[in-house]
């Protein structure tokens, strides 16, 4: 069994029976999760207990085999316990990723420095408001990362083919907060960029699909196979890709006919129709960018298979297995020989029945852009 390491404010409480991480792409974002299962004697949980509840919150590391896997923070909200029949105690302790508030915070402070801008700053300047704004270069964070964070700048890495220099806000016209996720998605979308996040120290900007190299080969034939089981699953009803989508452009003074408008998607389901609105001031262009990037997701989901694969934790390169990287599949049951995306990766360590890995894989034709074509224009009048 793999050596499961967790220290919380630098001091081991527990040995662990049972980890599960998953590292998944959810809308623009990719961010881990990490649920822990420690074997709690009594003396061990009484003093961490009375340690968080001290200090309300305590910083979590997460190693396997030595190999970081997550950096973060927990409070009382992240731990569930009970007792048991046996007169025990159960406990798991949920660790988020350190940058999972980009996801649910909204921004004030950096929308009122954007808007103060008489040309729009790069993307780069804006993900270094919003990490300020969050307070992710305060000592509290700073001190606790792996290497030396003088400023948000250094928590930025940027993937191949990517500029974020080059790339340019989008106005948010009189808006003046916003969610983070909503905002960045926007622009994200429109520039088909994914935020990676390593679960500690850097956010990584990545074009989708971009990464050539095969980091693992899922093979299944007649004489052998190195996986335990596979399937592919229809997307649900609520995720049924539109026929057309209309685009309502809302950049806080109403809505913007120029950029408004109806789209069609050719391959998706009959009469479904689908309202979306963006707090941009965007082009006609970007906005189908955007609405492409949306139909890249569904088309991705709709058409997934998982592959479990046992006794497997890290890649051929020694890494944990990473969305947006690909995985050679050489499956002769479901017809597949092709390299294959991955959407999402999961893996659990148990104690008692070792360790298994599930990539969540799509085609590499999920990602091809022009599906969505305008159709015309919302209306016909200007501002309203």
């Amino acid at each position: 069994m793999p050596k499961i390491r967790v220290t919380f404010d630098s001091k081991e409480y527990f040995v662990f029976k049972d980890i599960k991480f998953s590292w998944v792409l959810d809308q623009n974002f990719i961010f881990k999760r990490v649920m822990l299962n420690p074997v709690p004697t009594n003396k061990p949980f009484v003093d961490f207990i009375t340690t968080i509840n001290g200090k309300n919150r305590l910083s979590v590391e997460v190693f396997i085999d030595e190999k970081k896997l997550v950096s973060s923070f927990i409070t009382t909200e992240n731990i569930n316990y009970k007792d048991t029949n046996r007169g025990g105690i159960e406990i798991s302790i949920f660790v988020r990723d350190r940058f999972f508030p980009i996801k649910i915070s909204d921004l004030i402070s950096t929308i009122n420095k954007i808007n103060k801008f008489d040309n729009p700053p790069s993307v780069k300047i804006l993900i270094q408001f919003i990490l300020k704004e969050l307070e992710f270069a305060s000592s509290e964070f700073r001190n606790t990362y792996s290497k030396i964070i003088t400023n948000e700048l250094d928590f930025i890495v940027e993937g191949l083919g990517v500029d974020l220099n080059a790339l340019k806000v989008l106005s948010t016209g009189n808006v003046t907060h916003v969610k983070a996720i909503d905002y960045l998605s926007t622009i994200l979308s429109i520039n088909n960029l994914v935020m990676v996040s390593n679960g500690f120290d850097s956010l990584f900007f990545e074009k989708l699909n971009s990464y050539e190299n095969v980091i693992f080969r899922i093979f299944r034939n007649n004489n052998s196979s190195n996986i335990s089981s596979a399937e592919k699953t229809a997307g649900n009803i609520e995720g049924m890709p539109p026929s057309k989508i209309a685009v309502l452009n809302n950049n806080g003074e109403g809505v913007d006919i120029q950029s408004s408008g109806f789209f069609r998607y050719d391959g998706g389901s009959p009469n479904v129709y689908s309202i979306k609105t963006i707090n941009t001031e965007s082009t006609k262009q970007q906005i189908e960018r955007a609405i492409n990037f949306e139909f890249i997701g569904i088309r991705a989901k709709a058409n997934s298979f998982v592959y479990t694969i046992p006794s497997v934790i890290f890649d051929k390169n020694g890494d944990f297995f990473r969305p947006n990287r690909r995985v050679r599949v050489a499956d002769e049951r479901y017809g597949l020989d092709q390299d294959m995306v991955i959407l999402g990766a999961s893996t659990t360590i148990n104690s008692s029945t070792g360790s298994v890995t599930s990539l969540n894989l799509t085609s590499q034709a999920s990602f091809e852009l022009g599906q969505g074509k305008q159709k015309r224009y919302l209306m016909k009048n200007s501002k309203k």
